[in-house]
């Protein structure tokens, strides 16, 4: 965990970028100049920059091809001297920086936290509320469902499966894997907080543990309030959808469309529809 000291600076959070290799498996591409302008906004504020999580597709291209597709943005990036916390589809950063030795401690991190005017604010991924991609869970299943998506994506390119079978398949097999979660709690006594499987009712437990945390996360892909003190960013792969949150110099938290920079106020009207990413 990182303990930001804000020095009366705006913090800008974005999350989701999932920079891939290019290829059609590459959502973010498109929106390449739109990010950049954002860049550009967040630097000539002096804001101070965090990525909250799955800044790099790493579940369906290398590290290296990463790197060459986007290199340029990568530098500019890392010239704000930002904050990268890790999220599930690029948690293997963890080893390059362990194995490698390379000294990212100051700004590669699993949570931020802001405290400001009393006010504790975690800036996290949010796969900490998703039981089937929590850090410590296993993954595997998810990686090879999203390979399997790639390796389509790219002999059909124009089918847009990735996105279809996220809106009519996922669902279905997330909640029969849940109903079975919760037949498991019934008959062995597992305790609620292990079967969380829809993200109201993991969203409510973590409150009823951390009652003045406030939280800013991601990975839903899905922008917008639950309550007063959840604030979810969205992501970065569709430029008409594209959203930041700001937390400025007296700890108010916003949401905003960009580059329209319209407030976003609207509450999840789907909390327990169980799609993640």
């Amino acid at each position: 965990m990182i303990e930001l000291n804000k020095n009366d600076r705006i913090i800008y959070v974005v999350s989701d970028l999932h920079l891939g290799d290019g290829t059609a498996t590459d959502n973010f591409y498109e929106n390449l100049t739109n990010f950049n302008n954002f860049l550009e906004f967040v630097e000539k504020d002096n804001g101070i920059l965090v990525l909250a999580g799955d800044t790099f597709e790493m579940w369906q291209a290398c590290l290296g091809d990463i790197i060459k597709t986007y290199g340029p943005l990568i530098d500019k990036i890392l010239s704000l001297d930002p904050i990268l916390i890790i999220g599930n589809h690029d948690y293997h950063l963890l080893g390059f920086r362990d194995i490698l030795k390379i000294p990212l401690e100051n700004y590669l991190t699993d949570e931020v936290l802001v405290k400001i005017n009393g006010k504790e604010i975690k800036i996290v991924h949010g796969h900490e509320f998703d039981i089937f991609n929590a850090p410590g869970k296993s993954q595997f299943i998810g990686q090879i469902f999203s390979l399997i998506m790639s390796n389509l994506e790219i002999q059909y390119p124009e089918s847009e499966i990735e996105s279809w079978t996220q809106r009519n398949v996922e669902p279905i097999v997330r909640n029969i894997m849940i109903q079975g979660m919760k037949i498991y709690q019934y008959l062995f006594g597992r305790s609620q907080s292990q079967v969380n499987g829809y993200l109201k009712e993991s969203l409510d437990y973590y409150r009823s543990n951390n009652l003045n945390t406030f939280v800013i996360a991601g990975h839903s892909h899905r922008p917008g309030w639950y309550k007063d003190w959840y604030v979810n960013c969205g992501t970065w792969q569709d430029k008409d959808k594209s959203y930041f949150a700001k937390i400025d110099k007296n700890g108010i938290i916003s949401l905003f469309h960009y580059p329209s920079l319209i407030l976003e106020t609207s509450q999840f009207t789907d909390i327990n529809n169980p799609l993640y990413r």
